[in-house]
């Protein structure tokens, strides 16, 4: 005598049902947890980067401020570092946010040997600029230039909140100390901090 097949009962198929829903949920959990994660890597990655390269540019140009090749020329003097011009911090900000490099370029086209950068942060709008010019000789109060140039970060998705140069007291040389905040537009969770001692190679810094 043939035995009649019985199949799944709805209880049973109500259990294996919520089972699969718990286990899909468990992996769909786990891969959001991970993509997250990498992304977080990602945008960390990014910022890191950009604060670094900005980090290195001005502290290689910081290094070089106040050199000429001909010391004793009096075209020299124009290149010394000063630290009541060549800083300057806008009224009621903390640290000085805008620095003016001067130095003298060989690898420079012959009529733009020297060469002139102003690095300053926008509080308003979390920007980092630089300006370039090649008149050492220049007299023009740094508060007038500061702010202006072109952007030094291009992406969108990094804002600078902080750029501080402030001479180092006691030192045996002279030297400044660069600060550097940064923070992700799209996480504002995600920050970094940089800071360079700087030495001034050349030595030639003036009050």
């Amino acid at each position: 005598m043939l035995s009649r097949s019985r199949g799944f009962s709805v209880i049973e198929l109500l259990i294996a049902m919520v089972a699969g829903v718990l286990v899909l949920a468990g992996a769909l959990s786990l891969f959001s947890t991970v993509l997250a994660s990498g992304n977080t890597t990602l945008m960390l990655s990014r910022l890191n980067q950009e604060v670094q390269g900005i980090g290195d540019m001005i502290s290689r140009d910081l290094q070089k401020t106040g050199y000429h090749p001909d010391i004793a020329a009096g075209l020299a003097a124009h290149y010394a570092f000063s630290v009541t011009d060549d800083l300057y911090t806008e009224p009621g900000a903390s640290g000085q946010h805008c620095v003016r490099i001067k130095y003298w370029d060989a690898s420079s086209p012959s009529d733009k040997q020297a060469r002139v950068r102003i690095y300053s942060h926008n509080r308003g709008t979390r920007q980092l600029k630089v300006r370039i010019a090649h008149n050492a000789a220049d007299a023009t109060a740094l508060s007038e230039l500061c702010g202006s140039g072109s952007k030094l970060i291009s992406s969108e998705e990094i804002s600078v909140d902080r750029l501080s140069v402030v001479p180092v007291s006691g030192a045996d040389s002279p030297s400044l100390q660069l600060t550097i905040t940064a923070s992700h537009t799209q996480r504002s969770d995600l920050t970094m901090s940089l800071q360079r001692h700087v030495y001034l190679r050349n030595q030639r810094v003036v009050p």
